[in-house]
Formats: C-alpha cells, sequence, structure tokens
C-alpha cells in the first residue's frame, strides 16, 4: 500500500472515531474543604442522563455513573460518550452514605450542582435547563458545587 492510501485510510478511521466517540471532559469547581482536616471529604457522585424522565432523582438510570475522589472531579475526562444531548447531576457525597442528606425542612446538607450551573426555583432545575450537547468533538461541562 503507498504511504498516502495507508495515511488516507489512518486519517478516515481516525474521523470516524472522532465523530461516533466524543470525549466529554467534567471539571467540578467550588467543593467545600472541611475546617477540621482542610481537605474535601467524601467523593462526588457524578450522574450523566440522556433522559428528561429520569434527571436528577434516578441516578440509577443515568447512562454514566461515576464516584470520583475530589481529585478526579477536579479535571475528569469520560471517554466514548455517544453523540446526543446529556445533562449532569453532582452530589458532594461527604460522608460517603451514597445519597443526599438533607435538613428536617428538606434542604440538603451536603453540596449538589448541575450542568450549565442550572438551577430550579423549589427543588432541582429541569433536563431542559441542564442539558448540553455533545458531538464529534471534546466537550467541556465546567461545573459549580453549591453548598447551603
Amino acid at each position: 500500500m503507498s504511504f498516502l492510501r495507508h495515511l488516507v485510510v489512518c486519517l478516515t478511521l481516525f474521523t470516524s472515531t472522532a465523530a461516533f466517540a466524543p470525549d466529554l471532559q467534567i471539571v467540578v469547581r467550588n467543593m467545600k474543604v472541611a475546617r477540621a482536616t482542610r481537605t474535601v471529604s467524601g467523593h462526588i457522585l457524578v450522574s450523566i442522563f440522556d433522559d428528561s424522565g429520569a434527571f436528577p432523582d434516578e441516578p440509577e438510570n443515568a447512562v454514566v455513573k461515576l464516584k470520583l475522589t475530589p481529585a478526579q472531579a477536579a479535571n475528569y475526562l469520560v471517554t466514548n460518550l455517544p453523540p446526543g444531548e446529556y445533562a449532569i447531576a453532582l452530589l458532594h457525597d461527604a460522608n460517603d452514605n451514597g445519597k443526599m442528606d438533607k435538613n428536617g425542612i428538606g434542604m440538603p446538607k451536603e453540596g449538589f450542582g448541575f450542568s450549565n450551573d442550572a438551577m430550579g426555583t423549589f427543588g432541582p432545575p429541569s433536563f431542559k435547563k441542564s442539558k448540553f450537547k455533545v458531538d464529534g468533538q471534546l466537550t467541556t461541562a465546567q461545573m459549580k458545587m453549591k453548598y447551603f
């Protein structure tokens, strides 16, 4: 096979792979530091949804579920995510019990966040407010944790 023909085949494969297997870079900021240890405790639970019916209250139905250390969550790459529209819900599970802890009136006691830094009026934002598009290129979703 000639060099030129080999180059064309390689470029075609690379372009095809890039078009159908984009990556998503997740960047989480504003994680709360524990006063006593001066570190970020627990884990950051990341749920990536492609369905407005499951977002954000059914993490078991997310297309991608991640349990990241705070250091990983500061800059994490999700590879080979199919093109489409997605929304992300974050939970700073500071005590590692796997759920959002709430106070007596239902307010979150742990940090949370959503893609597009979306917020709802009384409760979580809609999928529509939080969604973003993943296409054939690297997509970056930067989010800030919120604490009450």
